[in-house]
């Protein structure tokens, strides 16, 4: 069974080695260089949402739990958790020596508190913090009618008995709610601070406050768009050793040159790298440790909002007369073949999702699909199928596949359709605002659950790529958070998508990270919710 955690490491470095005359291991206390693909949107746990943040808020915060390479639990900022016979109520008790790290101050450091907690996760759900990560807290009692404006937020099920005692109240049953602890929404936030922020909370080093493995090296160690600099906490107490010295992180094409991205690992430059598939062989030729992992979805997503496209009929012609054999044979190195929306690595309450919900909700081939596509043409007085573009991504392996759907689409349907490629920023743009009728578009998930991804079709989600209005969906998508089988709800909202004709999967995209020669203990987590460098080691 796959886990949520994929590690470079394949040996267990998660002992402590905090006892008193115990060895260093071998390769610790070096320096780690890391290339962020660009500058962190924002270091509030809270509300960050992009890979570059929750990569530093990894390093700089730490929640009630840490996972292991394996994506399993083990103490955090709680030094132990319980939870009632059915898993609704859990109570964790937080390590009295946990503190916050403020280099601006001379005070001896603050402890982290239960209080901390609570007060983190009600701004998560407050409606004001406009979180895009609050559905991750919608399994708490009373979140979701928070969120909607329907009760305060002080009627969250959380509470602090006294300081290192918190109490956290289920809708449900969730046996492994301490694992999405781990998330960087679940992080503390100490409230005195963030009001004395007015507003500039995260946004610059001076208005972070951090519980976690490593802090900031000094007054200028965050010069955007060039660099950020981390230090092992002197503060820190853990259940397991920080092991790197030091954590640099360059952010951005203009901060390191990376244009050769192996000789960049072999020379030192960075520990760490996603690289082209094309280079996969001679890195690990060289010695270099791979690890592929799942980014995003790539499928045809179909614009409900548009005139021609907002009917099902039409949607299900363009998707059920495609020659899926032959598309899939033009699917770019690097990528694999998708039967699902959701990937085969995504995990639901410490399971593999796709192993519990099954496989092969496509639409099946069927010419005869045109056939109804046609009565609702006639019905909008077209004699026939009007002309349509498929949107795409201006790269030559991409242009390649959507060729092959339109010359399918052309050969079935009798018309002549063409493509729109664009650069990745134009079509980002232009299927936020809806100025498309079918997109190529990679759907990526916001976080390691299936529900991170299928809740992206709802009402109410901002980004909503199909611009999806439909109050059957909606339903589908409340149930994540009100019904006892999570399973059989997340199944349903996908199963609804494949035969609605929303979203059509085609291949998954892989990245390649690249270890350097000699690294180990480096955790990636799936789908760009942060890196892990706190058993990070040099030999």
């Amino acid at each position: 069974m796959k886990k949520a955690i994929i590690s470079i490491l394949c040996v267990c470095l998660l002992l402590s080695f905090c006892a008193c005359g115990e060895k260093r291991p071998e390769g610790a206390d070096k320096e780690f260089f890391y290339a962020l693909s660009s500058e962190p949107q924002t270091l509030d746990p809270q509300v960050a949402s992009d890979a570059a943040s929750l990569t530093v808020i990894t390093a700089l915060f730490e929640g009630l739990v840490r996972l292991d390479e394996n994506g399993d639990p083990y103490p955090g900022v709680a030094a132990s958790w319980s939870a009632n016979r059915d898993s609704t109520v859990f109570i964790f008790s937080l390590r009295e020596d946990a503190c916050w790290s403020d280099i601006s101050s001379d005070d001896p450091a603050e402890p982290v508190t239960a209080e901390d907690f609570v007060f983190a996760f009600r701004r998560a759900v407050n409606p004001d913090t406009k979180s895009p990560n609050a559905s991750q807290f919608f399994c708490i009692k009373n979140a979701q009618q928070i969120y909607s404006g329907a009760m305060p937020v002080d009627a969250l099920g959380v509470s602090a008995s006294d300081t290192h005692t918190l109490t956290v109240e289920l809708e449900y049953s969730l046996p492994d709610f301490p694992t999405l602890t781990a998330s960087a929404a679940f992080m503390p936030c100490k409230e005195r601070f963030f009001n004395e922020t007015n507003g500039r909370y995260g946004l610059e080093r001076k208005y972070v406050l951090g519980n976690g493995p490593f802090a900031f090296s000094g007054y200028y160690a965050w010069e955007h768009n060039d660099h950020l600099s981390l230090t092992r906490s002197a503060v820190y107490h853990g259940e397991t050793e920080v092991l790197p010295a030091s954590l640099y992180f360059y952010v951005g094409e203009d901060a390191v040159d990376l244009s050769d991205p192996i000789n960049a690992l072999s020379s030192g430059t960075v520990q760490l790298l996603t690289i082209p598939a094309a280079a996969a062989a001679q890195a690990e030729s060289a010695g270099m440790v791979l690890t592929r992992m799942n980014t995003s979805t790539y499928g045809l997503c179909l614009n409900t909002a548009d005139d021609l496209m907002k009917h099902p009929e039409i949607r299900k012609a363009f998707l059920q007369t495609l020659d899926r054999e032959t598309l899939l044979s033009k699917i770019p190195d690097g990528m694999t073949a998708a039967d699902d929306i959701i990937s085969p690595e995504m995990t639901l309450s410490g399971s593999n999702y796709r192993e519990a919900a099954g496989s092969g909700f496509l639409l099946p081939e069927d010419l005869e699909a045109a056939a109804s596509a046609n009565t609702v043409l006639q019905s909008l007085d077209y004699e026939t199928m009007p002309s349509v573009s498929v949107l795409c991504e201006d790269r030559p392996e991409i242009t390649a596949l959507v060729n092959e759907l339109i010359v399918s689409w052309n050969r079935t349907m009798g018309n002549y359709f063409n493509m729109t490629p664009v650069s990745a920023d134009e079509l980002e743009n232009r299927v936020f605002f809806g100025e498309y009728q079918i997109a190529f578009y990679a759907l990526a998930p916001n976080g390691s659950t299936p529900m991170s991804l299928l809740e992206q079709f709802s009402s109410a989600y901002s980004g909503n790529p199909a611009h999806l209005k439909d109050s059957a969906y909606d339903a589908l998508v409340r149930s994540f958070y009100t019904e006892s089988n999570l399973l059989s709800a997340c199944k349903s909202a996908e199963t609804y998508l494949n035969t609605e004709g929303i979203f059509y999967p085609v291949c998954y995209d892989n990245a390649v990270y690249a270890a350097a020669p000699g690294v180990q203990g480096i955790s990636i987590h799936p789908y760009g919710t942060g890196i892990d460098f706190i058993h990070a080691v040099i030999k």
